[in-house]
């Protein structure tokens, strides 16, 4: 599914509460998609180079040169444009509420 957002440039949600929070590791994955843009070990080599092979086409046609660098940054600027992330929180516990200035999501 992950895929979806930078090959066919649909826009999406995804929603991630505070009842989601199962470990800390978690925060780091969503502070990573909301500073850079990407989890950095979401894809392996043989997924990356698959995406790039998939927007090559499109990434030729707007004069963006098909190296592998190039076409990587090309596809992460669809899934950016086309992925929303929504963190809503409640106030139930101190945990969830020191939260947000831990990892300055």
């Amino acid at each position: 599914q992950r895929r979806v957002h930078g090959l066919c440039s649909k826009p999406t949600v995804f929603l991630f509460t505070d009842a989601h929070v199962v470990e800390d590791g978690f925060l780091e994955y969503l502070n990573n998609m909301l500073t850079i843009g990407i989890v950095p070990t979401i894809f392996d080599d043989d997924s990356r180079k698959e995406m790039t092979n998939k927007v090559s086409d499109e990434a030729r046609k707007l004069g963006i040169p098909e190296t592998k660098d190039e076409l990587w940054n090309f596809f992460m600027e669809k899934v950016r444009d086309n992925l929303h992330v929504v963190l809503p929180c409640t106030p139930v516990s101190y945990t969830h509420l020191t939260l947000p200035t831990i990892y300055s999501v």
